[in-house]
């Protein structure tokens, strides 16, 4: 992810670049990266927050890491919770 501005109240705007090959993946767990954001089960404000940043599938969401993913507008430590216990359930990690 590339932080790309900040608005007038310090809030950076993302846009993500191509997903990198350094996430921990379980066994399995290529097939969960097909996924979506929106097939896994994270609350709808945590899917706003991902999709409002540009984060549509789980491969790309695996090619951030919890600071990257903090610096979106919205993205609280709740979420980000919220975030790799789904993750984790699908043996999957955010990158470190």
């Amino acid at each position: 992810m590339k932080i790309t501005s900040f608005d007038d109240a310090n809030v950076a705007t993302a846009t993500l670049s191509e997903p990198t090959e350094h996430c921990n993946v379980a066994p399995g767990g290529d097939r969960a990266k097909e996924l979506t954001i929106d097939d896994i089960g994270l609350t709808v404000r945590t899917s706003n927050n991902l999709r409002g940043a540009g984060i549509l599938r789980i491969e790309q969401l695996l090619a951030c890491s919890r600071d990257e993913l903090s610096r979106i507008e919205g993205m609280g430590r709740t979420r980000l919770d919220d975030i790799e216990s789904v993750l984790r359930e699908l043996g999957l990690e955010l990158q470190c």
